[in-house]
């Protein structure tokens, strides 16, 4: 079938041949069994014929016995069948002409009335003859209505074998329909199981083979794999996969602007980092030895000015570590192995226990699983989560900060999606207003002056890209004043360009 016809125009088509022949087929049929019904219908009728007959000679024969009977004992009795027959044979001979259509068969019907007529004429003749007592022992006069008897008796035996053949004709040629119709019957399923499996393997060569192609395609491209030549064609399954190829020839040109932009980007963060940091360091040495040396001839303003300016020094020196840091998370990342959260978890508890210590604070750990993913990146995930929470607590309170995970499987309503694990970094902080969702894991984003709390900004943007790397999503959720919760959906068994499920509420901000 031509790909350039529309895939609605192939499955019209493809719908359209079966049908049609099933169309023929039953007109056919159908044309079968109303000759079945006509036959049915004819051999009621002749049955009805043959019963008329038989009634109509039954009463010429009640007539005529009548007649023997009233002149052998001269009882008027005996007369009234012949009464009866002179008024029943109109009304016989009329239904007998409604139902016979065979010409043959009436002209047989006319002579068996005329027969008739003429023996009714005779019986009555016959017994003026008697009631006028004259002498009814005429020979030639008997012979001529035995000879009238006679030759109704065989007009109405003709009529009826005539009749018999007719109907053994009929019966055959029903035999006949019927074998025509079991035959019709069997041609016309056998016939339409073909059609439908011709139409069927021409729909899977045709349309079902090449949206498998195309399926597949889509698969490549989100895979960001090489496809194959276009399917070809100008109907919709062609047009979509050209569409594909255009789509992948797009992607990989950007794909390969933005890697060459990221890692220019990565470049000039570690060099620029790195080349920041000589004379960031000379700053700060010679302002720490004119501080000792010369503090004292400085005079009140000039300590102050030499105060800030080594304070501008260290937030520098902190910026580029952020920096770097954050340049670090794709480019010196680690390879995925099973890590125990758990574990991780205590580590980055121990590491900060001098910061807890020093706000009085409590990280409370609750469970949590095992995982593929990078361990490092895992640590400095959960001590910025965990650092963030000790650091916006609420004045004159001290920091409490709740750390759990557990396995969510699957979706519902959507069999086969893979496990996700679920990480809640839950604070009693000062929280913040959801609207701020989007800002607050921007690089040096910060919803408070630095003279408020610590810090460049950039924790938060590096546990995005972090969890970005595990094909992952973060977010938060706060009300001011009440803390704030953070969540981390990461997958449990890590594969690459994977998208693991999370719920609405789990979404990262875009």
């Amino acid at each position: 079938m031509g790909s350039n016809l529309k895939v609605f125009t192939k499955g019209l088509i493809l719908i359209a041949i079966p049908l049609l022949f099933q169309l023929g087929f039953l007109a056919l049929f159908l044309q079968v069994r109303q000759q079945d019904v006509a036959a049915h219908e004819a051999s009621a009728r002749s049955e009805r014929v043959n019963a008329e007959a038989e009634n109509t000679f039954r009463i010429l024969v009640e007539a005529q016995n009548g007649q023997r009977g009233y002149v052998i004992t001269g009882d008027t009795a005996f007369t009234r069948p012949h009464a009866y027959a002179r008024e029943m044979l109109p009304k016989q001979l009329e239904i007998l002409r409604g139902l016979v259509s065979d010409p043959q068969q009436q002209s047989s019907l006319e002579r068996i009335a005329e027969h008739g007529q003429e023996l009714l004429e005779f019986l009555g003749t016959y017994r003026a003859r008697v009631r006028g007592e004259e002498r009814p022992m005429d020979a030639a006069l008997i012979r001529n209505g035995q000879e009238l008897m006679t030759r109704l008796r065989e007009e109405v035996n003709t009529f009826l074998q005539r009749q018999a053949e007719m109907d053994a004709g009929r019966r055959a040629g029903l035999r006949v329909s019927r074998q025509k119709q079991d035959w019709m019957l069997a041609i016309g399923i056998g016939l339409s199981v073909v059609l439908l499996l011709g139409a069927a393997a021409v729909f899977s060569r045709s349309i079902s083979a090449r949206l498998r192609v195309l399926a597949e395609n889509a698969q490549r491209l989100a895979e960001e794999r090489e496809l194959p030549p276009p399917v070809g064609g100008r109907d919709e399954i062609g047009r979509v996969d050209e569409a594909f190829h255009a789509t992948a020839d797009v992607l990989r040109r950007r794909s390969a602007a933005l890697v060459a932009s990221n890692r220019e980007l990565q470049d000039f963060a570690a060099i620029a980092s790195h080349d920041l940091q000589e004379p960031l360091r000379k700053v700060e040495a010679f302002g720490e030895r004119l501080q000792s040396r010369c503090g004292a001839a400085l005079g009140e303003p000039g300590r102050d000015y030499l105060e800030r300016m080594l304070a501008s020094a260290a937030r520098m020196r902190a910026l580029i570590h952020d920096l770097l840091e954050f340049s670090r998370v794709t480019t010196r990342g680690q390879g995925f192995t099973r890590v125990d959260l758990a574990q991780v978890a205590h580590a980055v508890v121990s590491d900060l226990e001098a910061r807890i210590q020093q706000v009085g604070g409590n990280v409370e750990l609750g469970p949590l699983p095992v995982i593929d993913a990078d361990g490092l990146q895992m640590r400095q995930l959960l001590q910025n989560l965990i650092s963030n929470g000790l650091k916006f607590h609420q004045p004159g309170a001290p920091p409490m900060v709740r750390v759990e995970g557990e396995i969510v499987r699957g979706s519902p309503g959507r069999p086969g999606v893979p496990a996700v694990c679920r990480i809640r970094v839950q604070d009693h902080g000062i929280g913040f207003e959801e609207v701020y969702l989007d800002r607050i894991f921007e690089p040096f984003q910060r919803l408070h002056g630095r003279h408020e709390y610590e810090g460049t900004g950039i924790g938060l943007a590096i546990c995005r890209k972090i969890v970005h790397r595990h094909n992952g999503h973060i977010t938060a959720r706060s009300t001011p004043g009440q803390g704030a919760t953070f969540v981390v959906t990461l997958p449990v068994a890590h594969t690459e360009g994977a998208d693991p499920w999370t719920s609405t509420e789990d979404r990262s901000p875009s």
